[in-house]
């Protein structure tokens, strides 16, 4: 494939894949946002030029390239399905070094793993129910407590955020392993189905351009209050989470939920070939905020905001939900929020 250039992009092609021949950053592209084609809007009535510079200006143009060339959505392999592929390849390797028993072991174990951790969670799901109720109508709701003080407070103090976010924090390095124990594989599912929340699925029926940041101080109070919501149930929906006591999870959710959200949008919404976002609302307004406005806010802010959007760029474009799967739970579970009682647990 070295004389093969991406039928997208122009970019060097590693090969043919969901039928069409087409560079890595492309077919990461398609697999990631095929099923998406009718949510993305092009503000630009889709006569966008794709090419290797220009690839990440619009998810829609790039999409419907990648459609016109022969791609093909339903070539496309889920998680199940790319998993048994993985163990299939894996078996054969091992019964040409005569160890096949090996892998059907390991067939057999995944199996067992997810039956009793099915049959765990249906014995617990009185006890588990009974916490969120108690965690919603108790004198410390999240809900009433959380949007009641923090979502003004969260827009008053979005020059102060941009940095907080930025802030380390502080983790062993591990060896990454593609082998889920069945605990990491079900925290995983949970958290794929928890920020499933956050992508809205509306057609968009209006485009507004904010052009000051008091404008968008004041379009922006609705979503906030929305996305904390969203953000409580993300929780809510979190096994991990709800074991911690009452007290560490609103110290954790509420700076935890602030950056999250901040970072979601920086991933999510961002066009970096407009240099805008596109901020999709509840009702189909589509809000467009222009990085420039950014001067106006105090401080650095702006200055902080282009180094993070240059820095997230190249990990969104290798996959979507990278942000989501890591980034979110390193914010929620940073053991370094103040006024933790078990940070050990954290």
């Amino acid at each position: 494939m070295d004389d093969k250039i991406c039928l997208i992009c122009g970019d060097g092609a590693i090969g043919k894949n969901f039928g069409s021949v087409s560079c890595e950053s492309c077919k990461a592209f398609f697999r990631r946002n095929a099923a998406k084609r009718e949510e993305y809007v092009c503000l630009y009535i889709k006569k966008c030029k794709i090419g290797l510079n220009t690839r990440k200006f619009c998810r829609t143009c790039r999409l419907e390239k990648c459609f016109d060339v022969g791609m093909k959505e339903d070539w496309i392999l889920n998680d199940e399905q790319r998993e048994e592929r993985r163990l299939k390849i894996e078996a054969k390797r091992l019964k040409r070094n005569k160890n096949a028993d090996k892998c059907e072991d390991k067939l057999e174990t995944k199996h067992m793993s997810n039956e009793s951790a099915d049959e765990n969670n249906n014995l617990k799901i009185d006890v588990l129910n009974t916490e969120i109720n108690d965690w919603t109508t108790g004198p410390q709701s999240m809900d009433h407590e959380v949007l009641a003080t923090d979502t003004s407070n969260s827009i008053d103090s979005l020059g102060s955020g941009y940095e907080s976010a930025l802030i380390p924090v502080v983790r062993p390095v591990l060896v990454i392993n593609n082998n889920f124990n069945a605990s990491e594989h079900q925290f995983f599912s949970e958290l794929l189905s928890a920020i499933s929340q956050l992508h809205l699925n509306v057609d968009p029926v209006a485009i507004h351009e904010l052009k000051t940041f008091e404008e968008y101080r004041h379009s922006m109070l609705p979503k906030m209050e929305s996305d904390f919501k969203v953000m409580v149930n993300v929780c809510k929906s979190l096994h991990t989470f709800r074991s911690v006591c009452d007290s560490d999870r609103m110290a954790l959710f509420k700076p935890g939920t602030r950056e999250a959200l901040m970072l979601h949008a920086f991933g999510h919404f961002y066009d970096h070939g407009n240099q805008c976002w596109n901020i999709n609302m509840d009702d189909g307004t589509v809000y467009v905020l222009k990085l420039d406005v950014l001067k106006q806010m105090p401080g650095n802010t702006y200055s902080v905001a282009k180094r993070l959007l240059y820095n997230i760029a190249h990990i969104m474009d290798s996959d979507h939900y990278i942000i989501q799967l890591v980034l979110i739970p390193i914010l929620l579970f940073n053991p370094e929020r103040p006024n933790l009682t078990h940070k050990d647990l954290v």
